[in-house]
Formats: C-alpha cells, structure tokens, sequence
C-alpha cells in the first residue's frame, strides 16, 4: 500500500538524517518557561532531563519511579510503555505500523530523543501544577492569575496545596483527605465523592492542557490539510514541526503579549543563543570533535544567522528564508548544510 510505502521511506530517512536530533531538542524546554511564565521551570526541566536521559535502558524490574515521573503517569501525561506519541508526530506526520514502527521506535530510543522528551513531560507535568498553584495565589497579579485559571477551565478554589505531598491535590482522594479510593468509597459521602472527582477532573484537565502548550505536539489541527494526504508525505515529512511550533509557541507569544505580559517573549529570545550552543556541540559531535567543514571560517553573523534561522522564531516564514540562503548562496552553504536545513526541525 502506498501509506507502508512512505512509511518504510520514513523511518529510512530519519535513520539517515536524524542520529543527532537530540542536540536539536536542547532547547524545548523554554517552551515550559514561555507557557508557565518561569524560566525556573525551563532549568528545572532541563537538568531533570539531563540527569534522566538514559533511563530508557534501566531495568524495568528492579527500578521505582521518582515522584514527578510517578504523578506524570498518574496524570496521564506520559506513556509508561516509554514511547512518547508526540515524537512521531514532530518527525514523521506518518501513521507506521508492524516491522516500521519497531524500527522506528528502536532508533528515537537509541538516539536518545525519546527518554529526552518523556522527561521534559514529566517536568512540564510538575511545572503545570506549579503554575495552577501560583496563580490561585495569585502571584501573577489579580487580573492575570483569574485569567490564567479561567483559560484552563478551573476556579482557585479548585486548586488545593498539599504540604505533605509537596505539590496540590490532583485526585478525588487526595482532594478529600483519603489514602486511596477504596477507602474514601467506603467512608465518604456519595455526593462529595461525586464533586470531588468532578474537581479532580477539572485539575487533570488543566494540567493536560497546560503539557500540550508547553511542549511541540503538531497534530492535525495545527498543519494545513494537504499535510494529512499520504500522497504528499515525502514532501510533509520533517516539516510538521514548523506548523507545531508556530502553534504553541509563538501564538502563546502574541497571546501573552496582547494582555500585557512580555516575559515569555523574552524567555523565548533564548532559543537563539540555544541553539546556536547546541548545533556548536552537536557539529563537534558529528564530526569527530570538529567544525563540519561547511561551518569553518564563520563569523559571528553566519552563526547568529544560522542561530535564528534554526530558533523557529520566524515561523512558517523559514521556509522562505531557507529557499532565499540556496539563491544568495548558490544552491546553499553546502550540500550537507542545505539537507540539514530542508530536513531537520527548526530548533
């Protein structure tokens, strides 16, 4: 069939280009600070994921989970099975399945990018709690916290801080003091098991919402219809991830913006000096701990340039600029230079 077709030419392709795309995703963690409004929980991710990169290969039988990663998967944020389905969709915009599948399964696992997105939802997920909790308090001012909590469908009320847990209560049992539903079945009144699930609901709910706009996660809604026909996939794949981040993260710019907060745009500034860094040691990397030949002899412009042009700051506009560098170059920095720009996500 034509989808098995492009599937098998999918998973070869991101074989072929995309061995070190986890220098790529270096910098997703800004997404965190741009939606929760702190460039703390940007470090927070970043480090938890850092120290976390290779428990993809841990025993499963003789290993716990830590708190957070144990609350993602309560909240269901993550997949416990260790395939995060975002991936897929940032790199593949393809539906696999069978032999394919596996062997793109297997390869996001050895390159690391799978154990590295899990750990930045697992972050997010505590960082949306943080978030809800804050702005109940309302630290982020009277006018924009209502808001904040309006947007993801629950009232301060809602939102109830746990000391011993160390974050707020996020289930039925939890909200009613109970160690677990078994026993708030048993002891609790009816009604208020009832309202406290609705509360829990609402909660959950929130934190899903806030995770999706933390983290790039295209889905069909986000990309134009013609990237949803199977016929057009060679030309769609590696391309989603434009239509993602121009959806979560520079429509959460101008949102932010429109009601007077400009701190994620300045958060979000950091995805060029992000990048910049990552592709330096990502190069080095990939070629044998030095500059790839197309990058040497660049000055400051070119590589603040590239840092811009990699950043995903200019949206769907890169496109353009990438078609404007193959022009004004002559057909591109290089051969490698061109198919890494064509091919690889933005950041």
């Amino acid at each position: 069939e034509v989808k098995d077709l492009y599937g098998a030419a999918t998973v070869y392709q991101n074989v072929r280009l995309l061995p070190l795309s986890v220098f790529s995703s270096l910098v997703d963690p800004l997404g965190v600070a741009v939606r929760t409004n702190s460039l703390g929980a940007a470090f927070d991710t970043f480090t938890y994921s850092i120290k976390n990169l290779f428990t993809d290969f841990r025993s499963k039988t003789n290993w716990t989970p830590d708190q957070w990663e144990q609350y993602a998967d309560d909240m269901g944020t993550i997949d416990m099975s260790g395939t995060v389905k975002s991936i897929d969709k940032i790199y593949t915009g393809v539906t696999l399945r069978g032999k394919t599948r596996e062997i793109n399964d297997g390869f996001f696992k050895w390159n690391l990018l799978n154990g590295w997105v899990k750990n930045n939802h697992i972050m997010a997920t505590k960082a949306a709690q943080l978030f809800l909790r804050r702005s109940a308090e309302g630290m982020f001012g009277e006018e924009m916290s209502a808001e904040n909590l309006r947007e993801v469908g629950v009232k301060p009320e809602d939102i109830m801080y746990d000391e011993a847990l160390g974050r707020i209560r996020s289930t039925a049992p939890e909200i009613l003091g109970y160690e677990n539903a078994e026993q708030m079945e048993q002891q609790a009144d009816p009604d208020d098991v009832q309202a406290a699930r609705e509360q829990a609901q609402r909660i959950q709910q929130a934190i899903h919402k806030i995770v999706r706009q933390s983290m790039i996660q295209p889905s069909s809604a986000e990309m134009p219809s013609w990237m949803s026909n199977p016929y057009l996939a060679p030309i769609a794949h590696l391309k989603t991830f434009v239509f993602g981040f121009n959806a979560t993260i520079l429509n959460r710019l101008v949102y932010e913006a429109q009601r007077g907060n400009y701190n994620p745009i300045y958060y979000a500034a950091g995805y060029i000096p992000g990048m910049m860094a990552a592709d330096f040691v990502k190069g080095l990397a990939g070629n044998g701990g030095e500059e790839p030949e197309w990058k040497k002899n660049w000055g400051l412009t070119d590589y603040v340039g590239y840092g811009v042009d990699r950043s995903g700051l200019t949206g769907t506009a890169q496109f353009f600029t990438d078609m404007n560098n193959d022009i004004t170059r002559g057909g591109g920095r290089s051969e490698e230079h061109t198919s890494e720009l064509q091919s690889l996500r933005t950041i």
